[in-house]
């Protein structure tokens, strides 16, 4: 019943995300490495920014979009699972900062390497789906909780991954301006 409640932020977030990574695509491609950390620090500057912005539209709207897609209060359990995973959805929307790295390594010409991570975060996912829902008897809050576990776990593996792999791209003072 959710997905287009959720979908709503998440797509803005990756459509945002993919737009930023324009400018770091046209400063690789200009050999420029200066450009490219400057363009990774005002893209993390930027997200974070979105981050907060969308959390909080997302966890004030939350009621009211629930009321819109009519999972109301009158079906107690529906609304309460509902409220649960899309309250703990939203506030783990953080956790993108992963789609935000992909992007990043894909404007970098490398496009195998996200995949990798994607595949690696649903395995996880998965994982941590039937360890919080099977063993933990979680419910909905579990499944969430495992989503937004497995794509936090993501972004930091694949943040690492890309500043070994790539270490023009470790951030000098000089870049946050």
């Amino acid at each position: 019943d959710t997905t287009s409640i959720i979908f709503i932020f998440l797509q803005f977030a990756f459509g945002v995300s993919a737009g930023f990574c324009v400018v770091t695509a046209a400063e690789v491609g200009a050999h420029h490495e200066a450009g490219v950390r400057r363009s990774l620090a005002a893209q993390i500057l930027l997200s974070a920014a979105l981050t907060v912005l969308l959390t909080g539209l997302a966890l004030l709207l939350l009621k009211p979009m629930l009321a819109w897609i009519n999972v109301t209060p009158e079906s107690p359990e529906v609304y309460r699972a509902a409220h649960t995973y899309c309250a703990i959805i939203f506030a783990g929307i953080g956790a993108l900062f992963y789609n935000f790295i992909c992007s990043f390594l894909r404007s970098m010409g490398d496009s195998v390497t996200p995949l990798l991570f994607l595949l690696f975060s649903t395995i996880l996912n998965i994982g941590l789906d039937l360890l919080f829902i099977v063993s933990f008897h979680w419910g909905v809050a579990g499944a969430a909780i495992a989503t937004v576990a497995a794509q936090l776990i993501s972004t930091v593996v694949c943040f690492l991954y890309a500043f070994v792999k790539y270490p023009k791209l470790r951030l000098h003072r000089e870049d946050w301006q």
